[in-house]
């Protein structure tokens, strides 16, 4: 599916890079109640029956996957077979695989020189393994995301306050809603970079924050994007790569 929607394989055949396009194990969805594709990324555990494996899940592999070595495994082949650029080896991710894109970003950063993460990231602090180099990231949100609405809405309703049908492009606005600033709090922290200062730029189709203070210890130089794009529901528009392609090449591995 996402060989021919996201963008990225037509992006390869223009700049002339190689796009590997990965998909995740099955595993019983609670929320479903049906088996579909979820990467192992730091939400997996609560998002799934662990007890319900997928038919032919051979019984000595490890489970849930271990999706961080099987990148690795993947980048390792890619390496070993083609002629790249090893300093410039690139994920990119949507909703799950985002999430997992981010989980990569602090613990494959050996391997990784930056992530591209779209509709989520990390939820609560995970920070680079210690000895590994802070990357940098650039993660995307659309204005309509239903799964970010839902957690808006939900809080603003408890309030008594009504409901919103879509995320404002106005940065000053952005970062006073709480769930919106929870988030940006988190993946800094995960790469270890402060909030202020925090600079913005805002155009008629998005709204991107920008974050580049190092917290202390941090001297990796790396920075953080947060772009939202104008009424873009919880899907991988093709419009992405062209955001994320330009961030990834000015951003490879030292």
């Amino acid at each position: 599916q996402f060989l021919n929607i996201s963008g990225w394989r037509e992006k390869a055949t223009q700049e002339n890079f190689i796009a590997i396009f990965p998909t995740a194990v099955e595993h019983f969805v609670l929320e479903t109640q049906r088996f579909s594709t979820r990467w192992n990324n730091y939400e997996l555990p609560m998002e799934i029956d662990p007890n319900r494996r997928p038919a032919g899940y051979p019984s000595t592999s490890p489970w849930p996957a271990d999706d961080v070595k099987f990148t690795r495994q993947i980048g390792g082949d890619v390496i070993q077979r083609l002629s790249t650029d090893t300093r410039r080896v690139y994920v990119a991710g949507f909703s799950s695989g985002g999430g997992m894109c981010a989980r990569i970003g602090v613990e494959a950063c050996d391997l990784i020189a930056a992530v591209a993460c779209h509709s989520s990231g990390l939820h609560q602090v995970h920070e680079t393994l210690v000895g590994r180099r802070n990357l940098s990231a650039f993660f995307t949100l659309g204005t309509k995301d239903e799964n970010a609405l839902g957690l808006i809405n939900e809080y603003l309703i408890a309030l008594g306050q009504p409901p919103i049908t879509e995320l404002p492009l106005t940065p000053s606005t952005l970062q006073r809603i709480p769930q919106i600033k929870s988030m940006i709090l988190v993946n800094l922290d995960s790469f270890n970079l402060k909030i202020a200062p925090l600079t913005t730029t805002t155009s008629a189709g998005f709204t991107q924050l920008h974050a580049q203070t190092a917290q202390t210890g941090n001297g990796d130089g790396n920075e953080v994007f947060f772009t939202f794009l104008d009424d873009v529901r919880h899907q991988y528009p093709n419009t992405v790569p062209d955001f994320a392609w330009p961030f990834f090449v000015q951003h490879p591995r030292p």
